[in-house]
């Protein structure tokens, strides 16, 4: 490969270069290529993400009896028409998780 980089002359092509030396111009090219930029960090998690504690009583709720077969848009109306309101920071409170 080291060859064909070095070899300077435009009157010979690299594709004849390659075809002379045996080796295909995709191998040269992905040799040749620059590495790979290291992977990206992995962001934070959201400041706004729920704890643990407040996760699992969430999943406690949903998976309630009466809530375990509802679809989504009907636990948020009973969850709503529930007296006291739950609130995303009283859920783990109800369920005595602090």
């Amino acid at each position: 490969m080291d060859v064909i980089e070095a070899l300077d002359d435009p009157h010979i092509p690299i594709a004849q270069a390659c075809a002379a030396l045996g080796i295909s111009r995709a191998t040269l090219y992905r040799q040749t290529r620059p590495a790979k930029p290291p992977a990206l960090p992995r962001p934070a998690p959201s400041p706004r993400r729920l704890s643990d504690p407040e996760r699992q009583a969430v999943l406690d709720v949903l998976h309630s009896d009466e809530l375990v077969d509802q679809a989504s848009p009907e636990v948020y109306a009973t969850l709503l028409s529930r007296r006291p309101r739950l609130h995303p920071h009283d859920v783990p409170a109800a369920h005595g998780v602090r």
